[in-house]
């Protein structure tokens, strides 16, 4: 049986798998490093690690969502985050 960590990390690996096929990312790839759950300030967060490659460039991105419907949902946004902003220096 898969913990809440392990689905949750499925999930943001999903989120990359969809910004890793955008036509444009032809020459790009990006991968989950780690995902933490955090709860902080009176609140959950998850935190989402991507590594970035472009060419021999490998660049450490990182990504943060307050849980507010459900963890899964949080872990896309987190890694939608973090490669959003590696994606429109290329655009």
């Amino acid at each position: 049986m898969l913990s809440r960590l392990d689905s949750i990390r499925r999930v943001a690996c999903a989120g990359a798998v969809l910004v890793a096929c955008a036509p444009y990312l032809a020459a790009q790839t990006a991968a989950i490093e780690h995902v933490l759950l955090v709860d902080s300030l009176e609140r959950r967060y998850v935190v989402v690690a991507v590594a970035a490659r472009r060419g021999r460039e490998i660049v450490p991105l990182t990504g943060v969502c307050a849980v507010r419907e459900d963890v899964e949902t949080a872990a896309v946004l987190a890694t939608l985050s973090a490669t959003n902003r590696w994606l429109a220096q290329y655009q």
